[in-house]
C-alpha cells in the first residue's frame, strides 16, 4: 500500500511539473524568439563579416634526378612539408608579407588570421587567409606562398615547391555564422528559460492546493474558503444565467 502512495504521489508530482512547464512555455518560446532575433540582429549587423582564400603547394625532394619517385623521396617530402607548414607562420615570413602588401595588421594578427592545413598525402598543403576583404584575402594568400617558396629554397633542402592553386577569391563570407549563431542561441534561451521554470517551480513551498495540505502537513482538509474574486465571478456567471 505504502509503495502505491509513493508511485501516486511521484505521478501528481510529474503532472504537476508538465503543467507547469506547459502553463510557461509561451514565455519560454517567446524569451527563445527574442533572443534568436538578438543573436540574428547582432550576427547581421554588428558583426564584420571575414572572407576566407585558399592556395595550395605541392612538395617536390628527389634523391637523383630520375622521373621516379621513390618511397624514400616521399617520406622526405612529408617530412619537409610538414617544416614548410610550421615555417609559413614564422616571424620571419610574415613580417615580409606585411611589408610586401603594406598591410595595417600586426604579425600576431596576421598569424592568427593565417591556417595551414596537410592533405592527406601529407605532401600538399593548403594555406588559406581570412580578411575583411576578399580580395585582400586572395592578395595575402599568395604572398604568403610566393615569399615562403622564396625563404624555403634558400634555408630548407627542398628541391622544388610547386604552386598547386592560386588563391580564389571567395564572396561568402564565412565568419558570422549567421544560422548557426541564431539556433544556437534559441537552444541556450530555451533551456536556460526552461531552467528558470523548473527552478522556481522546485523552490515554491507555499501551499496552493488542498491536495498540498495533505501532503506537505499530513493533515486533513475540513474545507475550502474561495477567494473574493472567485464569488464574484460565480455571482456574475448566476446572473446571466437567470437573465
Amino acid at each position: 500500500m505504502g509503495k502505491n502512495d509513493n508511485e501516486f504521489e511521484v505521478e501528481i508530482d510529474l503532472k504537476q511539473i508538465f503543467y507547469t512547464v506547459l502553463d510557461k512555455l509561451p514565455l519560454i518560446i517567446l524569451v527563445s524568439i527574442i533572443c534568436a532575433l538578438a543573436a540574428f540582429l547582432g550576427s547581421k549587423y554588428l558583426i564584420t563579416p571575414e572572407y576566407s582564400s585558399k592556395s595550395s603547394v605541392y612538395i617536390v625532394n628527389k634523391a637523383n634526378s630520375d622521373s621516379v619517385t621513390t618511397y624514400q623521396d616521399t617520406l622526405s617530402a612529408s617530412n619537409l612539408a610538414n617544416d614548410f607548414e610550421e615555417m609559413i607562420k614564422t616571424r620571419i615570413v610574415l613580417e615580409e608579407v606585411v611589408n610586401s602588401l603594406g598591410l595595417n595588421s600586426s604579425i600576431s594578427d596576421l598569424s592568427s588570421r593565417v591556417s595551414v592545413n596537410t592533405a592527406d598525402s601529407a605532401r600538399i598543403l593548403y594555406v588559406s587567409v581570412r580578411d575583411k576583404d576578399p580580395y585582400d584575402a586572395k592578395r595575402t594568400v599568395d604572398e604568403i606562398v610566393k615569399i615562403a617558396q622564396e625563404k624555403s629554397s634558400d634555408m630548407m633542402d627542398i628541391n622544388e615547391i610547386k604552386l598547386w592553386d592560386v588563391g580564389n577569391i571567395n564572396t561568402r563570407p564565412v565568419s558570422p555564422n549567421i544560422l548557426k549563431n541564431v539556433i544556437l542561441a534559441a537552444a541556450i534561451a530555451f533551456v536556460l528559460a526552461l531552467a528558470v521554470v523548473l527552478l522556481r517551480y522546485f523552490m515554491d513551498d507555499t501551499i496552493k492546493r488542498p491536495e498540498d495540505v495533505e501532503k506537505v502537513l499530513d493533515l486533513s482538509v475540513l474545507g475550502v474558503i474561495p477567494f473574493e474574486n472567485d464569488t464574484k465571478k460565480k455571482k456574475k456567471k448566476s446572473k446571466r444565467k437567470s437573465s
